[in-house]
C-alpha cells in the first residue's frame, strides 16, 4: 500500500501558495505588521493593513502595493477598546465577505516607578493588548469561519513578546530590567502573558470550526521605533545574541507565513519564540552584571521601544504620566474649527431659527459635525484629540449653561434648554418672550466675539444633570476615539465675566461658590473615562489685578488635588501671549498640575523662562503651530525650538501642539480649488495644520529622516515664498519711504472743521444714521453668485445694484434719516470686498472662520506689498449720491481692520503692512471727496483687538503706528469733509489718549450693550468732538422699542453734551432682515425727533 504522501502535491508551490489569501494586519503600518504584510503582498495575497495614523497606512499601502503581485487597502482604527475593535470589523466586512488570516499585532508599553505605578497603564495595556484581540476576533467571526475547512483552516496570529514569558525583575538596578533607571514595565509582561493565554483559549474553542490560533513572541527586530537602541547599544545586544545578530524581516514574515500556509494547518494553541535564542540564554542578565551601566539604560530603553513597533499607528492611549519608559513626543490640538467645510452649523443654526429645521435635526446635526471633525483629527495622525470645542453658539456661553449661571430673565421662560441658549446669544422675541442678548464682545485679541457671563449679587452655580463637556467625551469614545475635554478654566470664567446691571458684585468673589462645580465636572468626567482635561486659562496672558492673580492659587489646589483616583490629570492651556510676567503664579498656583501649554508662535521667546518653573515631573505642551493664522509652519524653526525643550525635559515631557485652538482659522485647504498654485503651496488650514502637528511630533521622536520628504517639501515651500515676485513690489516700498510728517495732519484743527462741516452739510442736532450695510437679501446674493460665475454681464449686475441702492435711499427717506448710505449691496464682507481691489491679497472661496453665533467671515490673505489699481468704491457712492437728498457717507474699512481682519503677512512687520494699505486708502478716500462725497466714514472696528494685551511699551508702539495709519488714510481731504470712523466696542480707558489722536470728526461705537458710564471717560477727558454711542443691538433679530431707546439716550445724555450725540445703530445691518430693520430704526429715528423737539424747546 502505498504511503499517504504518494498522491499528495508537497511541491513548494502547493504547500506555500498565498494567491487567495485576504488577511489582515491590526498595527500594519510600521514595524512587525508591515513586515508581515510584506510578506503577504509579495506572495499574491489581498491585505488590509488597519493602524491608527492615515499618514502611515497611506506610505505603508503605496509602497507594498508597488512590490506586488498582492494588493495592499488600509483602513483607519484605533484598537483601545471595544468600540475601536467593533468599527474596524465593520469596515472590514463592508470590503470583504471572507478572511483567512488574522494578524492581531496591536499593541503597547508603559512605563513608570514601582511604586508610583499609575491604575491606567494597566487599564490601557490590558485593553490594548489583550482585550482588543479578543474582540476584534469574535468581531470578524464569521468571516473567518467562511470557507474554512479542516484540511485548510483560517488562522489567527496573535503577536505576544518574550516578556510575556520571562520572569526577571523589570526594573533597573542589581538584576536589571526593561525600563528606565527607577523605572518598569510592570504591566506590560503580564499584558502579554494574557494574550498567550488567550492565544490557548482561542486555539481551544474555535478549531472545531476549523480556525487555528497560534501566538509568536518577538525578541529584538530592527525598526524606526528600535533605531535609537540599535544605534546606541549594539555591541553589547549582539554580545548577548547567540545567534551573533537580532532578528530580520524574512525571520518574522518567514514565520507569520509558515503559520498561514498548508504547512501548518495542523497546528493551533502553539506559542512561538522567536528571539535567537536570547531568553533562554539568560541575555538581559548578562548585560546587566556585564555592560557599563549607561550603555545597560540605553539597551533596556531599547527593549522598551522594539515591543511596541505598532503602538504609535494604532493607540491613542493617553500617555500623561511623566515617568512613562515611551520616549515618545505627543501631538496635540487645542481646539477645532465648529462650523464644518461648507459652514454646515450656520445653515442649520439659521434653519432652526427660521422653524425650517427640527430641534432634533439641529442637535443631530452638531453631532455629525463633531463625529466627523474627530475622525479628520485621527485620521491626520494627532495623539490627543479635543471635545467639547464644539458649540451651537459659543464656548463661554456653554459654560454659562452648562453652570446654570444664565440670568433669570431668560430662565423664567421656561424655554427649552437649546432656546434658552440661543436666548442668551442673540435675543428671544416670540410670544410673550421679549429678552435681548447678553453682552458680546472681543475674545483678546481675536476677532472672534463671546457672550460675556453676567453675574448677579447672590450668584448661584450649579451644573446641571447631564453636562456637554461629559455627553460629547461619551459620544467620541462610542465612536472609538479617546478625546481630551476641554473647559475654561474657573479664574477665567469669573475674570471674563461682568456684573449683570444693578448689580455690583465682582466677579472673582464668586470663585469659591464655582469651584465645586468645576470639581463635580472633573469628577464626571473621570468616570466617564477621560484621564486627562485641558483646562484653558487664557487671562494668565494679561496683566490681572491681584485679587485675581490670588485666586488661582485656591483653585488649583482643589482641582489638582483631585488628580489620579478621582479626577483627571490637567493641562493648563494659556494662549495668545507670554506668560512670564506671571509665573509666580505657576510658582504658586499651577505646581500641582500635570503640565502647562504656552503659545510659542506669538512669544517663543518665554520658552525657556517657563521650563525653569516647571515642576519636576510636569509636561510642557509647546504651541508651534499657529492656531491664528494660515501660513504652513516653518518645519525647521519649529523642530529647533521643540528639540530645545526637549533637550531639557526629555521627549516624554514634551507635547507639540497647536499655539491655539484652531477655530480662528479655516477648515480646510482641499476646498480652495481657484487659488493660485503658487500661494497655495504656501498655506495650511486647520486640517493640513493637524497633519503638520503629527509631522512634528514624529519628527522629534523618530528623527528628521523619518518625514524626510515633508521636511523638504517644507523647505521649497518656505524657499518659494520668500523669494517670489507676488512677495515685493518695489514701487510700493517707495511711495512709504517718500512719506511726509505733514501727511498725517489735517489742514486745519477741529473747530476750523467743524464750522465748515454745519455750513456745507446742514444736519440738525441729534443727527441720525446708520453704519453702512442694509439687510443682504437672498437675492442680492444669488445675483452675486450668479455674477461672479459668469451667469449675467456686468451691466445686468450693474443695473441690480443701482437699484437696490435707490431702494436703500427711498427707505431712509422714508425712515426720516439726516445723513444716508447707500446700503453697500455689491459688497460682500467689509474687508475681503476691498481687498478683491487692491494688489498684495489672495482670495479664498471657502476659507470661511466664525466670527460670532453663525456669523462667518472669509478673510483675505495678504501676501505681498498692497497698492491700489484703480478706485474701488467712487461709482457706486457717486451714483448714490446723485439720487439722493440727504448727505451721503461714503463707507470704507480702515487699514488697521484690513489688516486685522485679513490672515497678515507673517514676514513683514504689521506696522508695515498698516502704512501700506493706508496710503492705497488715502488714494480712494481723496478721490471719493472729488466724485462729492462729503461724508466718510473710514471703519476701525478692529483698533482694540490689536492692542497688545499687556500695558507697556509694546503698547504704546502699536498705538503709535496704527492711529499713524489711520490719520494717513484720512487726513488728505478739505476742511468741509466730515470724517467719521466706528469701533465694536466701548471700554477706551486704557488708550483713550489714541481714540483722541485719530482725530476723527465722528465716532461711532458699539455701546448698546454696554454700561453708559463707560461713556464718562469723553466727559473726563473733554473730548471735544461728535459721538454717536449707539443706542441698540443690531446683532439681535429683536426690535427695540421707542420707549427703550429714549431710555437709553437720556443715559448718554448724563456723559455727553447734547451737540456732540449722533444716533445710529451700534454696527452695520447685513445680517439683519429687512422687516426688522425697518421697524428698529423707526422707533430710533422717533426718538431722536423727540430729543431734538425737546432740547429746540428750551
Amino acid at each position: 500500500m502505498a504511503h499517504a504522501a504518494s498522491s499528495t502535491n508537497l511541491s513548494v508551490e502547493n504547500l506555500f501558495s498565498f494567491k487567495n489569501h485576504v488577511v489582515l494586519v491590526t498595527g500594519g503600518a510600521t514595524g512587525l505588521g508591515e513586515m508581515a504584510a510584506q510578506g503577504f503582498v509579495q506572495n499574491g495575497a489581498r491585505v488590509f493593513i488597519a493602524s491608527r495614523k492615515e499618514s502611515e497606512l497611506k506610505s505603508t499601502s503605496s509602497r507594498l502595493n508597488s512590490l506586488g503581485p498582492g494588493k495592499c487597502e488600509y483602513i483607519v482604527a484605533d484598537l483601545k477598546d471595544k468600540a475601536g475593535a467593533d468599527a474596524l470589523c465593520a469596515e472590514v466586512k463592508k470590503r470583504t465577505d471572507r478572511l483567512t488570516v488574522l494578524v492581531n499585532n496591536s499593541g503597547a508599553t508603559w512605563g513608570a516607578p514601582y511604586d508610583d505605578f499609575p491604575e491606567s497603564g494597566w487599564d490601557k495595556l490590558m485593553a490594548l493588548n489583550v482585550k482588543s484581540i479578543f474582540y476584534t476576533t469574535v468581531g470578524l467571526d464569521a468571516l473567518l469561519k467562511k470557507g474554512a475547512t479542516a484540511a485548510n483552516p483560517s488562522r489567527v496570529i496573535n503577536i505576544a513578546s518574550m516578556a510575556g514569558i520571562q520572569t526577571i525583575d523589570v526594573t533597573v538596578g542589581s538584576e536589571g530590567g526593561l525600563a528606565a533607571p527607577g523605572s518598569g514595565t510592570f504591566s506590560y509582561g503580564p499584558s502579554k502573558a494574557a494574550c498567550i493565554h488567550l492565544s490557548k483559549l482561542q486555539a481551544s474553542k474555535l478549531m472545531k470550526d476549523h480556525v487555528t490560533v497560534n501566538c509568536i513572541c518577538p525578541g529584538a527586530f530592527p525598526s524606526k521605533m528600535t533605531a535609537f537602541g540599535f544605534d546606541k547599544a549594539m555591541d553589547t545586544l549582539l554580545s548577548g545574541q547567540p545567534s551573533g545578530r537580532v532578528g530580520t524581516p524574512e525571520d518574522f514574515a518567514g514565520l507569520v507565513l509558515f503559520l498561514s500556509s498548508m504547512g501548518a494547518a495542523h497546528m493551533t494553541g502553539n506559542v512561538l519564540e522567536v528571539d535567537g535564542g536570547s531568553t533562554l540564554s539568560g541575555f538581559r542578565g548578562k548585560v546587566k552584571r556585564k555592560a557599563d551601566q549607561k550603555l545597560c539604560e540605553l539597551l533596556l530603553l531599547y527593549y522598551i521601544t522594539l515591543e511596541i513597533i505598532a503602538f504609535r499607528a494604532s493607540s491613542s492611549i493617553t500617555r500623561i504620566n511623566p515617568s512613562t519608559a515611551i520616549t515618545m513626543v505627543q501631538s496635540s490640538i487645542l481646539g477645532f474649527p465648529r462650523m464644518g467645510r461648507l459652514r454646515d452649523l450656520k445653515k442649520a443654526n439659521e434653519a432652526y431659527w427660521g422653524e425650517k429645521l427640527s430641534r432634533d435635526d439641529l442637535l443631530a446635526e452638531g453631532k455629525r459635525l463633531r463625529l466627523e471633525h474627530w475622525k479628520i483629527q485621527k485620521n491626520a495622525g494627532v495623539d490627543i484629540i479635543p471635545s467639547n470645542d464644539f458649540a451651537h453658539y459659543d464656548h463661554v456661553l456653554d459654560h454659562i449653561q452648562m453652570f446654570n449661571a444664565a440670568p433669570e430673565r431668560y430662565t423664567k421662560h421656561n424655554l427649552a434648554p437649546i432656546d434658552e441658549y440661543f436666548a442668551m446669544g442673540r435675543g428671544h422675541q416670540k410670544g410673550d418672550v421679549d429678552v435681548p442678548s447678553l453682552e458680546m464682545v472681543k475674545w483678546f485679541d481675536s476677532n472672534y466675539h463671546y457672550v460675556k457671563p453676567t453675574l448677579q449679587d447672590n450668584q448661584t452655580f450649579k451644573l446641571v444633570q447631564n453636562p456637554k463637556p461629559v455627553a460629547e467625551f461619551l459620544e467620541a469614545k462610542e465612536a472609538g476615539i479617546t478625546t481630551r475635554p476641554v473647559l475654561l478654566g474657573p479664574v477665567s470664567f469669573l475674570h471674563l465675566g461682568k456684573a449683570d446691571r444693578g448689580q455690583s458684585v465682582d466677579p472673582i468673589t464668586l470663585l469659591e461658590k464655582l469651584l465645586p462645580v468645576y470639581e463635580e465636572l472633573l469628577t464626571k468626567l473621570k468616570e466617564a473615562g477621560a484621564d486627562t482635561v485641558q483646562i484653558d486659562e487664557p487671562i494668565l496672558v494679561y496683566d490681572l489685578p491681584q485679587k485675581t492673580r490670588a485666586a488661582f492659587k485656591p483653585a488649583y489646589e482643589k482641582l489638582a488635588a483631585l488628580q489620579g483616583s478621582k479626577g483627571p490629570q490637567l493641562i493648563v492651556a494659556t494662549y495668545f501671549g507670554d506668560i512670564v510676567h506671571n509665573l509666580d503664579v505657576v510658582d504658586q498656583a499651577l505646581t500641582g498640575v500635570s503640565g502647562l501649554h504656552i503659545d510659542l508662535v506669538r512669544n517663543p521667546e518665554q520658552l525657556n523662562k517657563v521650563i525653569e518653573h516647571l515642576g519636576p515631573k510636569q509636561i510642557l505642551s509647546a504651541g508651534l503651530v499657529d492656531g491664528r493664522n494660515i501660513w504652513k509652519t516653518n518645519f525647521k524653526r519649529a523642530i529647533e525650538t521643540a528639540e530645545a525643550a526637549i533637550q531639557k525635559l526629555g521627549k516624554d515631557r514634551v507635547i507639540v501642539a497647536t499655539s491655539s485652538s484652531l477655530l480662528h482659522t479655516p477648515h480646510t485647504l482641499e476646498s480652495e480649488k481657484n487659488l493660485d498654485e503658487e500661494v497655495r503651496d504656501w498655506f495650511a488650514f486647520a486640517t493640513e495644520k493637524a497633519t503638520e502637528v503629527a509631522i512634528l511630533a514624529k519628527a522629534v521622536t523618530d528623527g528628521p529622516k523619518s518625514v524626510e520628504a515633508e521636511l523638504e517639501a517644507n523647505a521649497k515651500s518656505m524657499n518659494s515664498r520668500a523669494t517670489s515676485k507676488r512677495t515685493n513690489n518695489p514701487e510700493v516700498k517707495k511711495r512709504v519711504e517718500a512719506v511726509q510728517k505733514a501727511d498725517y495732519e489735517r489742514k486745519s484743527p477741529f473747530p476750523t472743521r467743524l464750522a465748515a462741516q454745519k455750513e456745507h452739510l446742514k444736519l440738525p442736532e441729534f443727527p441720525t444714521t446708520t453704519i453702512g450695510s442694509f439687510p443682504q437679501t437672498k437675492d442680492i446674493r444669488i445675483q452675486r453668485n450668479k455674477f461672479t460665475k459668469g451667469e449675467i454681464t456686468a451691466e445686468e449686475y450693474e443695473k441690480f445694484i443701482e437699484k437696490e441702492i435707490r431702494d436703500c435711499i427711498a427707505v431712509q427717506e422714508e425712515l426720516g434719516l439726516d445723513v444716508y448710505v447707500h446700503g453697500e449691496p455689491e459688497r460682500n464682507d467689509m474687508v475681503q470686498y476691498f481687498g478683491e481691489r487692491l494688489d498684495g491679497y489672495a482670495f479664498t472661496t471657502h476659507a470661511w472662520v466664525q466670527s460670532y453665533g453663525s456669523r462667518c467671515v472669509r478673510p483675505p490673505i495678504l501676501v505681498g506689498d498692497v497698492s491700489r489699481p484703480a478706485p474701488m468704491t467712487v461709482k457706486e457712492s457717486k451714483y448714490a449720491a446723485s439720487v439722493s437728498k440727504k448727505p451721503m457717507k461714503g463707507m470704507l474699512t480702515g487699514p488697521i481692520t484690513c489688516l486685522r481682519w485679513s490672515f497678515p503677512r507673517d514676514d513683514v512687520h504689521q506696522s508695515v503692512q498698516a502704512q501700506q494699505l493706508a496710503l492705497a486708502l488715502r488714494d480712494e478716500v481723496v478721490d471719493l471727496e472729488k466724485a462729492g462725497v462729503n461724508v466718510i466714514q473710514v471703519d476701525e472696528p478692529a483698533l482694540r483687538e490689536g492692542l497688545p494685551l499687556r500695558a507697556g511699551s509694546e503698547r504704546e508702539k502699536y498705538l503709535t503706528w496704527a492711529v499713524e495709519s489711520f490719520k494717513l488714510s484720512t487726513a488728505g481731504v478739505e476742511d468741509s469733509t466730515q470724517i467719521h470712523s466706528h469701533f465694536c466696542y466701548s471700554e477706551f480707558q486704557d488708550f483713550f489718549h489714541a481714540i483722541a489722536a485719530l482725530d476723527a470728526d465722528v465716532l461711532s461705537i458699539e455701546n448698546s450693550k454696554s454700561d453708559a458710564k463707560l461713556l464718562k471717560v469723553f466727559i473726563d477727558e473733554a473730548y471735544p468732538r461728535h459721538i454717536g454711542p449707539g443706542v441698540y443691538d443690531i446683532h439681535s433679530p429683536r426690535v427695540p422699542s421707542e420707549q427703550e431707546i429714549k431710555d437709553r439716550i437720556e443715559e448718554m445724555l448724563q456723559y455727553l453734551k447734547p451737540e456732540q450725540l449722533w444716533i445710529n445703530p451700534d454696527c452695520g445691518l447685513k445680517t439683519r432682515q429687512w422687516k426688522e430693520t425697518k421697524a428698529a430704526l423707526s422707533n430710533m429715528v422717533s426718538a431722536a425727533k423727540f430729543y431734538r423737539e425737546k432740547h429746540a424747546s428750551k
